[in-house]
Order: C-alpha cells, then sequence, then structure tokens
C-alpha cells in the first residue's frame, strides 16, 4: 500500500509539473513598423510619427499577472497591454517616439508560471506612409460608405488599405475589413457592426507588409458618425404616406361595414 501510495504521489506531482509548463506564456507573434497617425478622437494622445512594437500572447493570468517587456541594448521599454473585439485575449505594445531606434528589439514575457523570450525584428525599409486624403462618410444608417482620395504614393510600397469602426467615445476597435487593393477609395460597412446612436470614427489604414508582417502603416481618421435611422427617400416616403392613406381607408369601410 505504501509503495501504491508513494507511486500516486509521484504520478500527481509529475502531472501538477506538466500543467505548470504548459501554462507558461507563449509568444505568438511579434510585429515591429513604423506608424504614422492622423488626428483622432478615439486616439486623442496619437498625432504624428512613431516606432510601434507589439505582441500578441498566449497565458492563462489575468491581465495584471502577465508583463512584457522590450530591451534593445540598455534601453529598457515596457509593454502596454489593450484588447478589444477584434484582438486575441491579450496583446502587448509600446509606441516609440524616438524613430531612429529601428534595429531588433528582445522581448521576454512574464507570468505567474514564469517566463518566455523572444525578439522584434528590425524595419529592414523604414518609411514613413502618407495619410489618405478627403475622407467623408455618406450616411446611411448603420451602414455608412466611407470614402477617401488617394495621396501621392510614388516611391511607397503599399501593399493594402484596410477600415476599421472605431467607437469614438472608447477608443473600441468594433469592426476590421478584410484587406483592400491599393486603388481602393470607398468600403460600405457591412450590417450588424454599427449600433444606432453610437458616435464613430472610421479609421483607413494603408499598409506595407514584408512576409506578411507590417512593416510600415499610415492611419488616417473620418470625422465622428452617429449611427441615426436612415431617412426614406423623398419617393418612397410618398409611396409609405399612401399606403399609409389606402390602409385608413380600408379600416374606414370595415368599420362602416
Amino acid at each position: 500500500m505504501r509503495n501504491l501510495a508513494r507511486s500516486l504521489v509521484s504520478s500527481l506531482l509529475a502531472a501538477s509539473a506538466v500543467t505548470a509548463a504548459s501554462a507558461a506564456p507563449v509568444i505568438q507573434s511579434t510585429q515591429f513598423y513604423t506608424d504614422r497617425w492622423g488626428p483622432s478622437i478615439g486616439f486623442p494622445t496619437l498625432n504624428g510619427d512613431y516606432l510601434h512594437l507589439f505582441t500578441q500572447v498566449l497565458s492563462p493570468d489575468l491581465p495584471a499577472d502577465v508583463s512584457a517587456v522590450a530591451t534593445q541594448g540598455a534601453l529598457v521599454r515596457p509593454l502596454n497591454f489593450f484588447t478589444g473585439p477584434i484582438f486575441a485575449e491579450k496583446n502587448f505594445e509600446r509606441f516609440l517616439t524616438n524613430t531612429s531606434l529601428t534595429g531588433a528589439w528582445d522581448l521576454a514575457v512574464t507570468d505567474t508560471s514564469g517566463t518566455a523570450t523572444g525578439s522584434f525584428a528590425a524595419i529592414a525599409d523604414p518609411q514613413f506612409l502618407p495619410l489618405l486624403q478627403n475622407v467623408q462618410v455618406a450616411a446611411n444608417g448603420t451602414t455608412p460608405t466611407v470614402n477617401w482620395t488617394l495621396p501621392d504614393l510614388s516611391g511607397f510600397d503599399v501593399d493594402s488599405i484596410r477600415v476599421r469602426a472605431v467607437v469614438a467615445a472608447t477608443g473600441s476597435q468594433v469592426f476590421q475589413s478584410e484587406a483592400l487593393p491599393t486603388s481602393a477609395t470607398s468600403f460600405t460597412l457591412p450590417t450588424g457592426i454599427l449600433s444606432l446612436g453610437t458616435g464613430y470614427e472610421f479609421r483607413i489604414i494603408l499598409d506595407d507588409l514584408s512576409g506578411g508582417l507590417i512593416e510600415n502603416r499610415s492611419n488616417t481618421f473620418s470625422s465622428v458618425y452617429v449611427a441615426t435611422a436612415a431617412i426614406p427617400e423623398p419617393e418612397t416616403y410618398a409611396l409609405m404616406l399612401a399606403g399609409l392613406g389606402l390602409s385608413a381607408a380600408a379600416a374606414r369601410r370595415r368599420r362602416r361595414g
């Protein structure tokens, strides 16, 4: 019996060790790129040129128990946690105002079970992409169309355009489009994304990709758009009134009968 008990204890300890090991943080991805931002209501402190360190992390711990730190030589930069509807569970990022620090960075992610290490590859061809121009929103209830004018992209390697919907009051990003061609100048929001009475900014992103990862990016924002019920066109409104008149007449006839 004693030998059996010892065996059971040993098995439980081994299983516990395996569980603890599997709970260590996992660095799922890292990206490091130039990031140009235009004026924004949802992101009022971001307006200018930055370098952007970004990593996605898998950990069972609460965000408060997970930390991510980037280092380049003697420089140490803690990364900030954020989340949102269109992102994975745990994301950490840091905007660098010193735009000359485009070399590689080391990364350490720590939770209650240990530390995982990784790196941010150097930005091979850092460029600050221009912002889009003349961003306008054509009202149509919860499915507006965002229009823009392309800047002169000569000399820039832009691979795609994306559109995000951002709740203006909180900065929460609730939608991201599929990659659009670089010739695109408009995008219509699909149904089921926007809520009536809520104010949104639309963020139009130019992406320069390298190996499928962002290398350079710019972010242009629309003015705030409040999603309201669409107003019928005059012809539709007239038909609605005519229909109401016919319904009222039918009701009167029924009452007389």
